[in-house]
């Protein structure tokens, strides 16, 4: 739902002054900037320093890591009414 509010606001401009809903949605953004802030910070107290190293500039994916696994939970909460016991499994090597 940030996504849509967000994609509106470039497009439309933000709302009009007096409502509270910019104010929330100013909240909602920096607690997402918080929340990705901390996993990282949390991840590189306990990384080696060579471990960091080898992260480089690739930490600014995780908000895309995380979007793909709330797209993959959501596929599967959708599915399960349908599908109860089957859902999508990797198949194992050699399996036919």
């Amino acid at each position: 739902m940030l996504l849509v509010k967000s994609a509106g606001y470039l497009a439309l401009g933000f709302p009009p002054a007096g409502r509270n809903e910019g104010a929330l949605f100013l909240l909602d953004l920096s607690n997402m900037a918080a929340s990705y802030g901390l996993f990282l910070l949390l991840g590189r107290v306990v990384m080696l320093r060579e471990e960091k190293r080898n992260i480089g500039w690739r930490w600014i994916y995780v908000p895309l890591y995380w979007l793909m696994i709330s797209v993959a939970a959501w596929r599967a909460l959708l599915e399960l009414p349908r599908k109860p016991f089957s859902g999508d499994r990797p198949q194992a090597l050699g399996a036919h």
